[in-house]
């Protein structure tokens, strides 16, 4: 896996990826997070490629994961996973953080998995670090 910048060549194969609908209400879309980015001074934000072919999206801030969306044609294949790995590797010997919502419990177990540990739960949020 590869984390591709976004850029005006590319972005629009970034805007087709899509959850499958049960979990639009956990992540905005990949449309969505670019507008957020344009307003955000130090936000990243990256493609998911695998084998030329972009199969999600992840956007941080600084140490904080913000969005993470793997497409519904390639969910359940370790995509998620290899993602968030890349962006821990992105600030070695730091903290990292975010925040996901309390019923997002496919998202909780795999940042748990990753060494996540929650620190908070406020209106409707985890907020975990690692």
């Amino acid at each position: 896996m590869e984390l591709v910048p976004l850029t005006k060549y590319n972005y629009l194969k970034a805007v087709k990826l899509c959850v499958a609908p049960e979990q639009e209400k956990f992540v905005g879309t990949v449309a969505d997070a670019i507008a957020d980015a344009h307003f955000c001074d130090d936000c990243e934000m990256r493609a998911l490629e695998v084998n030329r072919e972009f199969v999600g999206f992840i956007m941080w801030q600084g140490p904080h994961l913000s969005r993470l969306l793997i497409d519904c044609h390639h969910q359940r294949k370790g995509y998620g996973t290899m993602a968030v790995k890349l962006f821990i590797e992105t600030f070695p010997g730091r903290q990292v953080t975010l925040q996901t919502k309390v019923d997002n419990t496919a998202a909780i177990a795999l940042y748990t998995n990753l060494g996540f540990k929650s620190i908070a739960d406020h209106g409707g949020a985890v907020y975990m670090v690692r």
